[in-house]
């Protein structure tokens, strides 16, 4: 009976003192997933093409296209529009504007 009253007796000096007792319960760990950096394109030159600033990026060796977020890399319908077009304008690289990072692109 002394057992059982101490053990209450216990239990109720904890509770009232703030203690907490944890009995063989682990919580997991919480795994944040960062987003990965943002990749900037810096085009050599562009070109409009009618549609769409189009511009070469050497460094990442693919066609890129203007939108309002920045330069982006382009999707299979750009790169169809700018065959279409480049099939008439075969000297176009000739023509085009060299890129100076941080300006918008102007025609």
């Amino acid at each position: 009976m002394k057992t059982y009253v101490s053990l209450a007796l216990l239990a109720l000096v904890l509770s009232v003192s703030g203690c907490a007792m944890q009995i063989g319960v682990q919580r997991p760990a919480v795994v944040v997933a960062s987003a990965p950096p943002a990749t900037v394109i810096v085009p050599d030159y562009y070109v409009w093409d009618g549609s769409e600033y189009v511009a070469w990026c050497s460094a990442s060796c693919q066609y890129v296209y203007w939108s309002t977020a920045g330069w982006m890399v382009c999707s299979p319908d750009v790169m169809f529009r700018f065959g279409q077009w480049n099939r008439h304008y075969p000297n176009w690289r000739r023509e085009s504007i060299p890129y100076h990072h941080g300006q918008r692109p102007h025609r």
